[in-house]
Order: C-alpha cells, then sequence, then structure tokens
C-alpha cells in the first residue's frame, strides 16, 4: 500500500511537470511562430495607432497583435512576405533591441520617388502618385518630405523594404535611415535606409487594448 501511494505522488508531480513543459512549449511556439503581442510607442503612425479619445499618444498606448505566421519560412517554402500597405513590426537596420511599427511603402524591385510631398510609384514605365488617403489625415497628406526637402528616387534592393509612419510630421523611417543624426546624409542608397526582410518579425493584425479601441488593421 504505502507502494502504491509513493508511485502515485510520483506521478502525480510528473504528471505536473510534464503539462507545465507543454504549456511553456506551446506558448513559445505561439510567440515565436504565430501571434505576439506589442505596445506601440509614440506618435509616428497616427491616426492609424496610438490615436486614444481623440488624441494622438506621444507615449507608450495601444496594445497590439502581432501576426508572425503570415511571413515565416518553413523549409524554404515562405507562407507569404510583407505587402505594400502592410503595417509590420520590425528591428530597424543595425538595431536588433529596439522595435519599430510602420507601413511598407516599397517592396523589393520597387522605385519609389518622393517629391513635393507627394509619394510616387513606377507603374508601366511611369511614376504615378499614390492615393494615400486611406491612412494619411489631413495634417499629413501631400506633406510627405525628404530631409531638406528634396526629390528621392528609391529602388528598393531585393529582400529589403521601404517603410514610412502614417504621421509622416512625425515619424523616423526610410526617408531618415531610421535615425535624424544622418540628416541630408542619409540617401536612397544608404546602407540603414531599407529594412531587410529577416528583420521583419510581423504583421500588425488588430489592437486589442484599450478595449474601446478594438479594431482590425489593414
Amino acid at each position: 500500500m504505502g507502494v502504491f501511494k509513493k508511485k502515485s505522488r510520483l506521478y502525480y508531480v510528473l504528471d505536473i511537470v510534464v503539462n507545465v513543459v507543454i504549456i511553456v512549449l506551446l506558448a513559445w511556439l505561439i510567440r515565436t511562430y504565430l501571434v505576439s503581442p506589442f505596445h506601440v510607442s509614440g506618435p509616428s503612425m497616427c491616426d492609424t495607432l496610438n490615436k486614444i479619445d481623440g488624441k494622438c499618444v506621444s507615449s507608450y498606448g495601444e496594445y497590439i497583435i502581432v501576426d508572425e505566421f503570415s511571413y515565416q519560412s518553413f523549409f524554404g517554402k515562405e507562407v507569404g512576405s510583407p505587402k505594400a500597405g502592410d503595417v509590420v513590426v520590425f528591428n530597424p537596420p543595425g538595431n536588433e533591441k529596439q522595435y519599430f511599427v510602420k507601413r511598407v511603402i516599397g517592396v523589393p524591385g520597387d522605385k519609389i520617388k518622393i517629391e513635393s510631398g507627394y509619394v510616387y510609384k513606377w507603374i508601366d514605365g511611369k511614376f504615378e502618385r499614390l492615393d494615400e488617403s486611406e491612412y494619411l489625415n489631413s495634417s499629413n497628406l501631400g506633406r510627405t518630405f525628404t530631409p531638406n526637402n528634396e526629390t528621392r528616387i528609391y529602388e528598393v534592393p531585393e529582400d529589403k523594404y521601404f517603410v514610412m509612419g502614417d504621421n509622416r510630421n512625425q515619424s523616423t523611417d526610410s526617408r531618415q535611415c531610421f535615425r535624424s543624426a544622418f540628416g541630408s546624409k542619409c540617401n536612397a542608397d544608404h546602407e540603414n535606409t531599407y529594412v531587410p526582410e529577416d528583420m521583419i518579425r510581423g504583421k500588425a493584425w488588430f489592437v486589442f487594448w484599450p478595449i474601446n479601441s478594438m479594431r482590425g488593421l489593414n
């Protein structure tokens, strides 16, 4: 009888350990390959993100769920890749500790021009102005500028992306090589202008906090 009780206790402990291991493993798999939470900081994506109670939040604000699965690669085959218009979470070039959230404007092979406050894309042999009215508010529409407000053409390299914040007036992005310190030295050929595909962590899926701001993205 004593041996049976001893075994029962051992099985009970092992059962708990196995269940904890399984839960931890599942949580790791989900967070690494499926979805993960992300706390949005700063005003660079207003009004799309961090506009709470009618005001653009300058510090930490909304929480979003990031879809990591859509951009995964398994056994050499991609599930998918970022598309123009996607809102993505990524590490800026040369900085694996910090996370940014911006909108993809140019994908590999695209030619993007910024001129007189507007964004253009090379389509069928000519530059055509992008319709950004769906995600730029009235304060930003027609006010996309480069350092020194000069016309620039960006030819997006293979496996890299050109991204900008929706709040163009308050966003550090591909236009400034993600660092305002570069100033006029940041140009279309600068090594930090574009985001490598392997630095993109996932696609912003939906806002889950605050509750009264819950909504889908993209």
